[in-house]
């Protein structure tokens, strides 16, 4: 019958668990080690904002903030470990590397301090990112083998954001190995494949690019999906697809070596833009974090429930509960109990 209607889409994929974590929105969520507890953080406290990262060992949390302090925290405790302030320039993101060795540090005047995680956070060395215009490095991400580093720099100006590359240096020379260009906006989350030889990013632009990591090239056409801005990638543990979460209030999840679509969105009809998101290291779970606040937790859309390792006499992470949320050195973290560099999202689209 002409006109007649196609057959019945089926509806995308309910989140499982949604709790209101924070007053401000929430930029980053971590799994711990053994996949017990997640953390989420968020800028509750302070205008300026903080960063945050955590230890591969699960005991410890790194936090940075505008008055180019870096400081470690006890986990369980939240007592103050280590604090380390080497410069006037304000912190605009951290990240530790894969063996918990190194930390790199980024500024407001384009430099990238690289840290001895284990002697104090003595600096090794400084990398200059030598771009046109002095902007601030928001961005870094350690590559698997622990030999590169991915950054990505910008400042705010009346006509945007001046930045639209991804910068990848030698960790041991400084050497600039290649600028990765393509994208027309601000690169919003970036990291890499599990075996160090791609590099994703995500952009305002709308769109994800997959990237050569020795040569710089663009693998691909720009995966496009999203009909407003990248603000979060987040790959699988066994590094087989990408989930990407924008301020279209959907999460996608992509191929990573075909680009296409891997599932159908994971879409909130009513709720508030999708700022961060983080697999389950089971790959069971994904985990997404909303501008206003809130958590929301899906089961994978391909999920085999013969996949599952977790004994059925284990409870899910679904039914426990959330631990006391503490503030660390200005804002705020909730600790999860589970049974696996972001920077603030703007507001408008």
């Amino acid at each position: 019958m002409s006109g007649a209607p196609s057959d019945p889409i089926d509806p995308a994929p309910k989140h499982l668990l949604t709790t209101s974590a924070h007053d401000y929105s929430i930029t980053a969520i971590a799994f711990f080690p053994g996949g017990e507890r997640f953390a989420t953080c968020s800028y509750d406290s302070t205008p300026e904002g903080q960063l945050h990262c955590r230890y591969e060992d699960g005991k410890r949390i790194m936090s940075g903030d505008s008055d180019a302090r870096l400081c470690v925290w006890e986990v369980e405790t939240h007592d103050l470990l280590e604090q380390w302030t080497y410069s006037e320039s304000e912190i605009h993101s951290i990240a530790l590397s894969p063996n918990d060795e190194l930390v790199a540090s980024g500024s407001d005047d384009g430099t990238i301090l690289i840290r001895e995680a284990n002697n104090g956070g003595a600096v090794g060395h400084a990398i200059e990112t030598d771009t046109e215009v002095e902007l601030s490095v928001y961005l870094l991400c350690f590559s698997p083998n622990r030999e590169r580093i991915a950054s990505a720099s910008g400042s705010l100006t009346a006509v945007g954001h001046e930045d639209s590359t991804v910068q990848v240096f030698d960790i041991a020379t400084g050497d600039l190995l290649g600028p990765l260009q393509g994208h027309t906006d601000h690169i919003s989350s970036m990291l890499w494949s599990v075996d160090g030889r791609h590099i994703f990013s995500g952009s305002w632009d709308r769109t994800i690019r997959k990237w050569n990591s020795e040569t710089g090239g663009a693998v691909g056409e720009p995966w496009r999906g999203h009909t407003r801005f990248v603000y979060s990638l987040a790959i699988s543990p066994d590094g087989t697809r990408i989930a990407s979460s924008s301020n279209d209030k959907t999460v996608r999840f992509w191929n990573t070596d075909s680009r296409e679509p891997a599932e159908k969105p994971l879409r909130l009809e009513h709720g508030a833009i999708l700022a961060a998101v983080a697999f389950s290291p089971t790959g069971e779970f994904v985990v997404t974090g909303g501008q206003n606040g809130t958590f929301y937790v899906w089961r994978i859309p391909w999920w085999d429930e013969t996949q599952k390792q977790q004994p059925e006499s284990e409870a899910s992470f679904l039914d426990l509960p959330a631990v006391t949320r503490h503030p660390v050195n200005g804002f705020d973290l909730d600790f999860f109990n589970v049974t696996h560099s972001r920077r603030q999202s703007p507001e408008s689209p």
